[in-house]
């Protein structure tokens, strides 16, 4: 029992000495983010066992995963030499073409 008690005492002095190397506010803070960190883990786990999981919303999950697991694919691309007066030329072609075809 004496020894539980000198442990008890020893945390209570760490947090003194570290309350005043570094502020009471700090400190407090910092307690406060522990602490607070473990309450929002088990909340959020809580909200999530509420929700009821839709088959959408597992479609949805295994299709994120497979996605981000999948592997990335070689693609060659090819060059085209071709100039912008040539592109124009070939579409003013097709396009007469197909007019007269039209009203012919």
């Amino acid at each position: 029992m004496g020894a539980i008690l000198k442990f008890i005492i020893f945390v209570f002095g760490i947090f003194f000495v570290l309350s005043l190397l570094v502020g009471a506010s700090t400190m407090h803070k910092i307690i406060q983010l522990i602490f607070r960190g473990r309450r929002k883990s088990q909340n959020q786990s809580q909200q999530k066992n509420d929700k009821p999981i839709t088959q959408d919303d597992r479609i949805i999950t295994y299709k994120k995963k497979e996605f981000e697991t999948s592997a990335a694919e070689e693609i060659d691309f090819i060059k085209l030499s071709v100039s912008i007066s040539e592109l124009i030329e070939t579409s003013l072609n097709s396009f007469l073409i197909s007019f007269q075809y039209k009203y012919k």
